[in-house]
C-alpha cells in the first residue's frame, strides 16, 4: 500500500533498499496491474495511476555474471481528476498507437484513458490524451478486469458469475459484444495465457475455466466460448499467473493450495500447498517455467522447483482431438514450429500416421502392378 518497491534475492542476499513511488503523498496503492515485459500500473486511493518499468541489466565482469535491477517510475497520471475516487481495479495495454489504461472507480463504473502518439513530418511528435467513462450494465458489481495485450478485447467479471466482453478497437467508444455465465459464484480473478488468446477465469467457489473468442463452424460472428474446466479448488481462487514460455498456468486459493495446469490439454498437472495453509497474495512463474513463487499473507515467500519439460505431451494430445487456440472445435493437427514465441505446439501423431499410411497405400497401388507386370514381361 505504501507504493515502495523492495527486491529480494532468492539466494539469501540482503534485500535491496526500497524505492518509493514518487508523488504518492498521503495516497495509498489500491490496485496493481501487470502489463508484461516488466511494465506495471499502480492505482492509488486518490484516482491516480503510476506507471512502473522494471528492468534488469545483465553485465559480465571478473566475478562473473551480475544482474542489476533498475526501478523506473514514470510520471503519475490522474485518471479521475474531478472526483478523485480510489482505483478499485486496474488493467491496461501498450499498443502501437499508445498506452490504454482502464480503471474501475465504482461498482459498475469504469474509466478508459488513452494516449495517442502523433508523429509529425517536421518537428517533434505530440501526444493526445483522452478519458471517457464506461458504465457497465451489470447484475451485481464488477469484480475483475482484463484487457488483452493488443488493446482490442476487454473482459469484465462480475459478482454474479457473469463474464462480459467489450470490443475496444475504438477505445473511447467501447462496444459491448457478449455476456456469458461462468457460474453462480463471483469471478475473482481473470488472466491471459501466453499470447493473450486464452482467458482464464477463477471464481469464489474455486472453479477454474478457460475461454476463447472463436468463430462458429459455418463462419460469421465470433462468440466467447468455454474451452476447458480444470480441477478446481475448495476455496476461492485468489491468484493466477501464466507461464512465459508455454500455455501452462498456476492458480492459488485462499487456503494456500496451488495447482499447475496446462491450457492446451485441459489437464491439472501438479498440486502443492503453502506452509500451514496460509492464504496466497501473489503468484509468479519463473521465466523458464522451472520454478514457482508464492507470497502469502504473512509475508513469507515460498519457492518450488518444477521439472516439467514437456507439459503438452499426453496420450490424449498425441492421438486424440485437441481444441487449439483459434479453432472452432477440437481437431487433429500437427504443427511443431511457428513464427512467434507464443506458438501453441500441436503434436497430434494421428495426421502423421494417417498421412504415412495413405502415402504408402498409393505408392503400393502403383508399385505392385508395375512389379508384377515387369516380372511377367521378363519371364
Amino acid at each position: 500500500r505504501s507504493g515502495a518497491v523492495v527486491l529480494y534475492a532468492l539466494a539469501g542476499q540482503p534485500a535491496i533498499a526500497a524505492t518509493p513511488a514518487p508523488g504518492l503523498g498521503t495516497g495509498m496503492v489500491t490496485a496493481v496491474a501487470a502489463l508484461g515485459k516488466g511494465l506495471y500500473l499502480l492505482g492509488t486511493s486518490d484516482g491516480r495511476v503510476i506507471p512502473l518499468d522494471m528492468k534488469f541489466e545483465v553485465t559480465f565482469g571478473e566475478a562473473g555474471r551480475a544482474v542489476t535491477p533498475k526501478t523506473a517510475f514514470q510520471t503519475p497520471t490522474v485518471v479521475d481528476p474531478e472526483r478523485k475516487r480510489p482505483i478499485l481495479g486496474l488493467t491496461g495495454a501498450v499498443t502501437g498507437q499508445g498506452p490504454i489504461t482502464i480503471a474501475q472507480v465504482g461498482p459498475s463504473e469504469v474509466l478508459v484513458r488513452t494516449v495517442v502518439e502523433k508523429k509529425a513530418l517536421v518537428g517533434s511528435s505530440s501526444k493526445e490524451e483522452s478519458t471517457a467513462p464506461l458504465t457497465v450494465q451489470v447484475d451485481g458489481e464488477i469484480t475483475a478486469l482484463r484487457l488483452d495485450g493488443r488493446g482490442e478485447d476487454l473482459f469484465i467479471g462480475t459478482s454474479r458469475g457473469q463474464l462480459i466482453w467489450y470490443d475496444m478497437r475504438e477505445p473511447l467508444s467501447p462496444k459491448r459484444v457478449e455476456a456469458v455465465n461462468v457460474g453462480d459464484a463471483k469471478i475473482t480473478v481473470l488472466a491471459f495465457l501466453l499470447g493473450d488468446r486464452t482467458l482464464v477465469a477463477g471464481d469464489s467457489a474455486g472453479g477454474v475455466t478457460t475461454w476463447q473468442v472463436v468463430p462458429p463452424p459455418t463462419g460469421g460472428e465470433r462468440h466467447l466460448t468455454r474451452v476447458h474446466r480444470f480441477q478446481g479448488h475448495t476455496e476461492p481462487v485468489v491468484a493466477i499467473d501464466a507461464s512465459k514460455r508455454d500455455k501452462g498456468f498456476a492458480t492459488a486459493d485462499a487456503h494456500g493450495q496451488i495447482r499447475v495446469h496446462y491450457g492446451t490439454s485441459g489437464q491439472t498437472l501438479l498440486s502443492v500447498k503453502t506452509a500451514e495453509g496460509a492464504a496466497v497474495q501473489a503468484l509468479a512463474f519463473a521465466p523458464k517455467s522451472d520454478a514457482l513463487l508464492a507470497l502469502d499473507v504473512a509475508g513469507v515467500v515460498t519457492q518450488w522447483q518444477i521439472d516439467n519439460p514437456h507439459p503438452g505431451v499426453t496420450l490424449s494430445s498425441l492421438f486424440g482431438k485437441v481444441w487449439y487456440e483459434g479453432y472452432f472445435a477440437p481437431a487433429w493437427v500437427w504443427q511443431s514450429t511457428g513464427g512467434t514465441d507464443d506458438l501453441e505446439g500441436k503434436f497430434s501423431l494421428t495426421p502423421l500416421i494417417y498421412g504415412t499410411l495413405k502415402g504408402t497405400f498409393y505408392a503400393l497401388l502403383v508399385a505392385i502392378p508395375l512389379a508384377l507386370l515387369a516380372a511377367v514381361y521378363v519371364s
